[in-house]
């Protein structure tokens, strides 16, 4: 199960909602309602995520880009769906690792018994 962090803000960052599941790594990171995201961090995370408000509320499309708060490395995926409000869904990244790592492990696996079956074959019907 993958928890997400929403939020909900206006173009100058102030938070108009807050949802977070109870049970949730990132619970207790973000500002409440009425907090600017913009500046409950530390200087470099508050313009970067000026920056990418800017962006955000300048494109037609969703946006994503990774970002680390406060030490925690997160996958953010936002769009704007009226002229001053956004929604902004933080995903930590360790899920997403985690996730294409057992892909690949998958895929691993399956390449192996692929070539166990072809090395098999070929050893069957070369004669002794």
């Amino acid at each position: 199960m993958i928890s997400l962090s929403t939020i909900e803000v206006n173009s100058k960052g102030k938070v108009l909602s807050v949802a977070t599941p109870a049970i949730y790594l990132l619970n207790g990171l973000f500002p409440n309602e009425d907090g600017n995201i913009t500046s409950h961090y530390d200087n470099h995370t508050n313009e970067l995520l000026k920056e990418r408000l800017e962006v955000i509320f300048n494109s037609s499309v969703s946006i994503e880009f990774p970002i680390t708060i406060n030490n925690h490395p997160l996958q953010c995926t936002a769009h704007h769906y009226a002229d001053d409000k956004a929604f902004l869904y933080f995903k930590h990244i360790e899920q997403s690792v985690s996730e294409n790592l057992q892909e690949i492990a998958e895929k691993k696996s399956l390449q192996l018994k692929l070539k166990l079956v072809d090395f098999t074959f070929r050893h069957a019907t070369t004669p002794s």
